[in-house]
């Protein structure tokens, strides 16, 4: 959920993710994006931590992956308890203009 330029709070089923550092891209075709903002320093996130890119994101449950001792990956998932009920927790938007997955 965000507050439009218009002041009116509107909710949207935008993809998940945000574009990948240049860095990260070197030698690949696709970017998969990135699903979590840990360095905000760095000028690639910048642009996107001012008030204007802020907005909440609705979850009853969501799933980070893992990695099994065997190196595969595996989703852990993450809810209030277990009725799910609808929480929010911060985001950043932005219309990602990455190549799509």
């Amino acid at each position: 959920m965000r507050i439009g330029t218009d002041g009116v709070a509107n909710s949207r089923s935008p993809k998940w993710g945000m574009s990948s550092p240049a860095f990260a891209l070197e030698g690949k075709k696709v970017d998969r994006g990135v699903t979590n903002i840990r360095r905000v320093p760095s000028p690639h996130w910048r642009r996107w931590l001012g008030t204007s890119s802020r907005c909440l994101v609705p979850f009853t449950s969501f799933s980070e992956p893992e990695r099994t001792s065997d190196g595969k990956s595996q989703p852990v998932w993450f809810a209030w308890d277990e009725s799910r009920p609808l929480a929010f927790f911060a985001g950043v938007w932005t219309n990602r203009t990455s190549t799509e997955r």
